[in-house]
């Protein structure tokens, strides 16, 4: 059986009479949901993209490709395209509805349904697919409204998968962090200022949210460490009153004295002073100035970035096997022949099976595909 080809609506819709509280945030939010049914026309004008068309049941040359002409979805007919249907096929027309923002058409059972959901002007990107099974986009005619598109489900397995080891890789390296470096990041982050002054249980629940939902940005950052520290004691220095920030005339001064520096306008004007004293030499004296009445305690990251991320890949690859198993995707066959996967006979001891292949790139490889698979099918 082939793999059903799905289309999603475009739009949204936000219920606000669903309210929920999201501890992350600290905040109510209306979730955002698809209408339960949404009907559609089964019935179009599109550009002809056909080459040829059977004439007297001969192949002929199609003199009006790429000129309007109608397509109809109706039951009965082999095609969707009016002008080969039966003379009464607008009385067989098929309602055509997504539920809960969602169509799912079994190729093998539902081709005519399929070509008319690709090349509809209703569809996001209208493509016509030949007897090669090329796939080539249609021109969409102006003034009509998108309704849905087609999911890529290959290129969602990808950035699945992508998507799926960021967000490891980030949370792995969050979790182990000490706390002075959690609220180094969480400042930075703009998660609060007088960071301080909540409890650590707070301050680390709130950070390792916003890693979860942002790991690009966290591990960005990490990439870029001694600018997070520099920032995050410039932030501190404004929190205890050892500099200002004056946001009408963008500049930044002592509180108890005079001009330090100011910013260009169209950048934010502490990443600008960041730059100035990475940057520039009267910049970096005035930051050792900063830095020593702020006095912060050692908040290095002991191990650098990459060696950190090296560690996180034996322990995220056992803990994928650990769920693998448990979900049984990595199914167990018996007592004579162990768990296997695929073409791996792995063994009978989950224990062993954990340590034996957390480092083997090509079973890692396709088991993380397997399960961003399962993923994006959930």
């Amino acid at each position: 059986m082939a793999r059903p080809v799905v289309f999603r609506l475009k739009h949204h819709n936000t219920d606000s009479s669903m309210m929920k509280y999201d501890s992350l945030r600290g905040e109510e939010y209306a979730p955002v949901i698809y209408p339960p049914h949404v009907g559609i026309p089964s019935e179009d004008q599109i550009y002809d993209p056909r080459p040829m068309i059977k004439v007297n049941g001969k192949w002929e040359k199609n003199l009006k490709q790429g000129k309007p002409t109608r397509i109809r979805l109706a039951q009965g007919e082999s095609s969707i395209f009016v002008d080969e249907q039966a003379d009464d096929s607008a009385d067989r027309r098929v309602k055509i509805a997504f539920e809960n923002g969602v169509i799912d058409v079994d190729p093998d059972l539902e081709p005519t349904k399929l070509e008319y959901l690709r090349l509809t002007n209703l569809n996001e990107k209208p493509i016509w697919v030949d007897e090669r099974d090329s796939q080539i986009q249609n021109n969409r005619m102006k003034n009509r409204q998108v309704i849905f598109f087609e999911v890529n489900n290959k290129k969602r397995a990808k950035e699945s998968l992508e998507n799926l080891e960021k967000e490891a890789d980030a949370m792995y390296i969050a979790k182990r962090m000490k706390f002075d470096e959690v609220t180094r990041y969480a400042r930075v982050l703009g998660m609060s200022s007088k960071i301080d002054e909540y409890e650590p249980e707070e301050v680390r629940h709130k950070f390792l949210g916003f890693v979860k939902r942002n790991p690009d940005i966290f591990l960005d950052m990490l990439d870029n460490n001694t600018e997070v520290e520099i920032q995050d004691i410039i932030l501190r220095a404004i929190e205890e009153d050892i500099i200002e920030v004056i946001t009408d005339r963008r500049e930044v001064k002592w509180v108890n004295g005079g001009r330090i520096f100011v910013s260009t306008k169209g950048r934010d004007i502490v990443e600008s002073f960041v730059t100035y004293v990475q940057h520039d030499e009267d910049g970096m004296e005035v930051f050792e100035e900063i830095e020593a009445m702020v006095d912060p305690e050692s908040q290095s990251i002991e191990e650098s970035v990459a060696d950190k991320r090296e560690e996180n890949i034996v322990e995220t690859n056992k803990e994928l096997i650990s769920t693998a198993l448990d979900a049984k995707v990595i199914e167990f066959e018996g007592i004579g022949t162990g768990f296997v996967f695929g073409e791996y006979k792995l063994g009978k001891s989950k224990s062993k099976i954990i340590e034996k292949y957390c480092e083997d790139k090509d079973f890692m490889d396709a088991l993380k595909k397997k399960m961003a698979t399962l993923e994006q099918q959930d």
